[in-house]
């Protein structure tokens, strides 16, 4: 059962927030040279065991499964705060959520650009 609790989504944000920090801390290895950016990206393959079978380890599962739980909580949560607020706020009501999507459409693009796309 999904429920509209905030803390929930306040958890998964603040995972996604350290992994985003993480994510770019780490490409911060792209300006010590060609040879640390690749064993910086040498490490995120060798960290391969998953516990699912599918083709990405358990990191990338992980995050996966945190930003799905995040998207769906919100939206039902902005679904559920709109009936209550659009009389009140109008369209200021849905701007989680029209900002939210933007953001997941970036984060698709940039993940089928850099992880799935041709090297």
């Amino acid at each position: 059962k999904l429920s509209n609790d905030r803390m929930g989504l306040t958890r998964s944000a603040i995972l996604l927030i350290l992994f985003i920090v993480i994510h770019a801390v780490g490409n911060l290895h792209v300006f010590k040279g060609p040879d640390d950016f690749n064993g910086y990206g040498y490490f995120y393959v060798r960290l391969y065991w998953t516990g699912f079978g599918l083709p990405a380890n358990i990191v990338e599962e992980y995050i996966l499964l945190s930003v799905l739980l995040h998207v769906f909580v919100g939206l039902k949560r902005t679904w559920d705060m709109k009936l209550a607020l659009v009389k009140t706020q109008g369209l200021n009501a849905l701007n989680l959520a029209i900002s939210g999507l933007m953001l997941l459409t970036f984060m698709t693009i940039h993940l089928f650009q850099f992880r799935f796309g041709d090297t």
